[in-house]
């Protein structure tokens, strides 16, 4: 027991609306993400350095351990506002025979 042809139809314009929401929401999420990069101060690199980390090393333990609630935050922000406007997108239009 399978989908039949015009179910098949609707799921596949349904991704094509949920990969155009995430597109359309994209750079919210870029502009979230780089401000919470930017309030990583450059003294924490530096101490790093003077520790004895490398670029690599700076990056992984300092960079990405800092900015990982931003990264969470942001793909949050893009998840909801793209889940959002695709349930109203999907829901608010009237049936029509395909």
């Amino acid at each position: 027991m399978g989908l039949d042809r015009h179910s098949r139809r609707a799921l596949r314009h349904i991704w094509i609306l949920a990969l155009a929401f995430i597109a359309r929401f994209m750079p919210d999420t870029v502009k979230a993400l780089s401000t919470s990069f930017l309030q990583i101060h450059r003294e924490l690199e530096e101490a790093a350095w003077v520790c004895g980390k490398g670029m690599l090393g700076t990056i992984r333990n300092d960079r990405v351990a800092a900015g990982a609630a931003g990264v969470i935050a942001s793909m949050t922000l893009l998840f909801v506002l793209a889940i959002a406007n695709w349930a109203r997108r999907c829901f608010s239009t009237p049936a029509t025979p395909w």
